[in-house]
Formats: C-alpha cells, sequence, structure tokens
C-alpha cells in the first residue's frame, strides 16, 4: 500500500469512527506502523488479504477511542471473536484456538 492508499485509508477510518462517535486520535504515522505490520497482535498469524486474516484495527480498551497506546493490528477473525471480552480472556481464547490448529 503506498501513501496516497494509506492517506485515503486513514481518511476513512476517521471518517467511520466520527459517524459512530469514537475518538478517532491516530497519528498517520501510528496508522501507517499498524497497515504495515505483517502480523496479528494477538495471535502472531500472518496477515491475509480477504479473509478472516486479514488487517483489523482493534481498540484495546473498547471504553477509549482509537489512540497512538490504545489501537492495535489484529485479525479481523480475532476482532470479531473479541467484542467486550478483556485482553485475559482474550488470551485464552487464542491459546484454544492456537492449540485446535
Amino acid at each position: 500500500m503506498n501513501d496516497i492508499e494509506l492517506a485515503k485509508s486513514f481518511l476513512a477510518k476517521k471518517e467511520s469512527s466520527d459517524s459512530r462517535k469514537i475518538p478517532f486520535e491516530l497519528s498517520f504515522k501510528k496508522y501507517k506502523q499498524l497497515m504495515i505490520r505483517k502480523t496479528c497482535f494477538y495471535s502472531g498469524v500472518k496477515f491475509e488479504e480477504k479473509s478472516d486474516k486479514s488487517r483489523s484495527l482493534e481498540r484495546l480498551d473498547s471504553n477509549k477511542g482509537y489512540t497512538d497506546k490504545n489501537t492495535i493490528a489484529c485479525t479481523k477473525r480475532i476482532n470479531n471473536l473479541k467484542n467486550n471480552l478483556t485482553i485475559g480472556e482474550l488470551n485464552k481464547l487464542v491459546n484454544k484456538l492456537n492449540k485446535i490448529k
């Protein structure tokens, strides 16, 4: 993804957050770091586009907005599973899923 595509994606994410009334305070630099990350923050699984292993931005604490310290990149599958789980609960779930492989 080049910088123009990243900028468009960054603006779309900000607009989406604004429409959902979720604060969006990510710097473009941090957004770029998250978008070029190769593996899921939680599971270490390599991202694969157009699958449940594609990249998704996730807030560690759902009560807070998208900030440099509260936002990570994870797979869409993990993001959907996390919902409102704590990080501890999610780690247990990821460990169980990894054992199933």
